[in-house]
């Protein structure tokens, strides 16, 4: 595959009169038009389509409207639209206006463009019409308008009457030959095209259930599924059976035939991981165990099903590609074979460090991922990846991925990537100026970040920028160089410390305090308060829990949604639905369980934190007897329960068992007491009980929920008590937990 131009710089477009031999033109003078906008008839007719609409009319009305709409914001000149120029007038020609130009640029997805200043006309061109687009964006761009943000809160305009552009010519071209960073319809929508991104994306997504026609195969042939616990499992596909390879082909082809004007399908497996016990399907493998998911690494087999169906397809369609997620357990490179140069690896790494920079050596799995990503590069043709702007299974913390994106692009480009997907939702309060420098870096892999800065934050923030740079670049730095592996909120409390939530905290407030006169920069300021806002509530929540001051627990999960709602009823996508969802399914159940036991009971007995452990990889606890009472624990360690995680206390790899066990004694009160519960407060993830000996069974608890167990008639109410919870964290709930991770009590009901 040809390398493609890219040129990202166009300073020589802003002129200025004092300028000497400079020639200009002038497209507003004091406040009065010089210039008027120039689209086919076609464009100036086009319906307004949803924003990935492929329609290059669309575009180019698009470009033509935000044309005339910006100059009017800078200067109060009325700048006209039409399908002729003006006498008079220097005509801005937009798209196919502008009659057969010829680009030199060529670019894989059409998104290289022109941008020709002379003194009798100015042309924007680009190979597509979106690209047209990009265009009119960049023009603008080079005369200092700014979307840092979707609508009018996040753009930034300059004023000034008379406007003038230096005579010159230049063609640019993206890097990353895809560039999606999220999307929507209306502002949000905007955004994304002003800022150069969007556009076709390089097939990929989970789809093999549709290859498999949803399990139409399973009765009739289940040789054509894998193997999983001794038995076929209608899920993903059997990689070694020549049938199989011949459905795909079939499905694949069938795609390519009936729509030919796309590039590109998808060849991924359906989420979750890829397992298959046949001796024929592991055989490729060689053995290799996963390193994170700890079950078979199915990445040959994956890599050969794949090459079978690419030499299948090749010589009726060439040119096409087929993309597939390096994902689960077949994120490892391919030991033994290339990859067909039709099959394009899309990094997704799910289960690697999500808070700091690829090769960060301070985060765990970020080197490992590093080096997976260069295997990868060294086996395959093409390069892409699928990245996260968020927390995974948290989007309310304030999180910025601005700095790890300013290391990560430049290098992924230089590792080989071309195809860029992030995933995003509308949660801007996290992506300010985040997102504005990912698409920068996305175009233009050359650009400095820290000069994107030294413009952002005056530019955004005006008299208190140097307060809001130092907010941000705290929170930046407390994500680069944290040690912390366990995803969700379990690893809030080491990233913002109380250190770094006091330095956040008086940043803001000096810039609370200058922004009082300015209610634009007062507005921006307090999405960020609202962001931090957050993680107060979260720490203030969990901190009761822990204190074992469950109606104020309760109380404290109530509050964060309800600060997530009144967020986002003043800041319409500034704060996604996730928040509240997320928070829902994973913390608030817990917290309002724990309500209800101080309610409706009375504790009785509280759990200490910290229980003798067993860490049981190979699940053998069962028949070595440990639930017994008799049985010592002099071998076992000690384990933190709901003060840290697996991650924290240097287990963050962990899968299997973990059995905690607990002597106790119940006060004398007890006796008096009617049913007695056992509550533990917050499970990861199958939690099988003991008590004194007996078995009180195997309650599987998803997402960290709570578990309440009557055991009337098991416990003593006088003398010892042994607990024994063996925890199965097989089943992932996050990345880095497992076990008891929230307090734990024994109360009368």
């Amino acid at each position: 595959m040809m390398r493609f131009l890219a040129v990202g710089i166009l300073a020589p477009l802003l002129g200025s009169a004092g300028d000497a031999g400079a020639e200009t033109v002038t497209l507003v003078r004091g406040g009065q038009p010089a210039c008027c906008v120039v689209l086919t008839e076609a464009a100036r007719k086009a319906q307004p389509q949803a924003w990935w609409a492929e329609a290059d009319a669309v575009y180019e009305r698009w470009a033509g409207e935000d044309l005339a709409t910006y100059l009017k914001k800078i200067s109060g000149a009325e700048v006209g639209i039409g399908s002729s120029p003006t006498p008079g007038l220097v005509p801005i020609y937009v798209g196919s206006a502008a009659g057969q130009v010829a680009l030199s640029t060529k670019t894989p997805f059409g998104d290289g463009y022109l941008i020709e200043v002379g003194t009798e006309r100015v042309t924007l061109v680009g190979e597509s019409g979106r690209a047209t687009f990009y265009a009119a964006a960049q023009l603008l761009h080079e005369l200092g308008v700014r979307w840092y943000a979707p609508g009018e809160t996040g753009e930034v305009v300059p004023l000034r009457s008379t406007i003038e552009l230096a005579a010159s010519k230049v063609e640019c071209a993206p890097d990353y030959w895809t560039r999606n960073l999220g999307g929507g319809e209306g502002d949000v929508g905007r955004w994304v095209l002003r800022n150069r991104l969007g556009g076709p994306m390089l097939g990929q997504g989970h789809a093999w259930d549709s290859y498999m026609g949803n399990g139409k195969y399973f009765k009739e042939h289940p040789e054509y599924y894998p193997i999983v616990g001794g038995k076929p499992l209608q899920a993903q596909a059997n990689l070694s059976h020549p049938k199989v390879v011949e459905i795909f082909a079939e499905g694949i082809g069938n795609i390519f035939r009936g729509h030919p004007e796309i590039s590109s399908a998808s060849f991924c497996p359906d989420d979750g991981l890829l397992l298959d016990e046949r001796p024929e399907s592991l055989v490729l493998d060689g053995g290799r165990l996963d390193p994170l998911f700890k079950v078979p690494n199915m990445t040959e087999s994956l890599v050969n099903f794949g090459n079978q169906i690419a030499r299948r397809l090749e010589k009726e369609f060439p040119g096409r590609l087929l993309g597939f997620y390096v994902y689960a357990n077949y994120n490892l490179p391919p030991a033994r074979m290339a990859v067909h140069p039709m099959l394009v690896p899309i990094v997704a790494p799910i289960a690697f460090n999500r808070y700091s920079s690829i090769g960060n050596p301070a985060s765990p799995t970020s080197l490992m991922l590093k080096e997976n990503i260069l295997g990868w590069s060294a086996k395959s043709p093409h390069l892409g990846f699928y990245l996260y702007n968020f927390n995974l299974a948290d989007t309310a913390m304030p999180f910025t991925r601005r700095l790890a994106w300013s290391k990560d692009f430049p290098n992924l480009y230089a590792w080989g990537a071309r195809y860029a997907t992030i995933e995003t939702l509308l949660n801007w309060h996290t992506m300010i100026p985040g997102n504005f420098v990912a698409a920068r870096l996305l175009w233009n892999t050359r650009e400095s970040p820290e000069a994107m800065l030294d413009e952002f934050y005056p530019g955004f923030y005006g008299p208190v920028a140097p307060f809001m740079r130092e907010y941000n670049e705290t929170l930046e730095t407390a994500y680069e160089t944290t040690s912390a592996y366990a995803g969700n909120l379990w690893s809030m409390h080491r990233i913002l410390t109380p250190a770094v939530m006091k330095k956040l905290d008086e940043s803001l407030k000096k810039a609370e305090k200058k922004a009082r006169d300015f209610s634009l920069i007062a507005r921006r300021v307090e999405i960020a308060r609202r962001s931090l806002e957050f993680a107060r509530l979260w720490f203030a929540a969990r901190e009761a829990l822990n204190r074992f001051r469950f109606l104020e627990a309760e109380a404290g999960g109530r509050d964060f949604i309800e600060h997530y709602r009144a967020s986002n009823a003043r800041f319409p996508f500034f704060y996604c639905g996730y928040i509240e969802s997320y928070f829902k399914e994973f913390h608030l159940r817990s917290l309002e369980d724990a309500g209800r036991v101080a309610r409706t009971g009375q504790v009785i007995y509280q759990f200490p934190d910290r229980w003798r452990a067993f860490l049981d990889d190979m699940k053998a606890g069962s028949r070595l007897g440990l639930y017994r009472p008799e049985v010592r624990t002099d071998s076992w360690i000690e384990l933190r329960t709901y003060s840290a995680s697996l991650d924290e206390q240097g287990f963050p790899f962990f899968r299997g068992e973990i059995w905690y066990r607990h002597d106790f004694e119940l006060p004398r009160a007890s006796a008096q007491a009617g049913a007695l519960h056992l509550w533990l407060g917050g499970v990861d993830a199958i939690a099988h009980v003991y008590l004194n000996g007996e078995d009180l069974g195997s309650h599987p608890v998803a997402n960290f929920g709570p578990l309440d167990l009557d055991i009337t008639k098991a416990v003593r109410r006088a003398g010892r008590n042994v607990l024994v919870v063996a925890v199965d964290n097989t089943p992932i709930n996050e990345l880095g937990t497992g076990g008891l991770v929230r307090p734990a009590v024994i109360y009368a009901q």
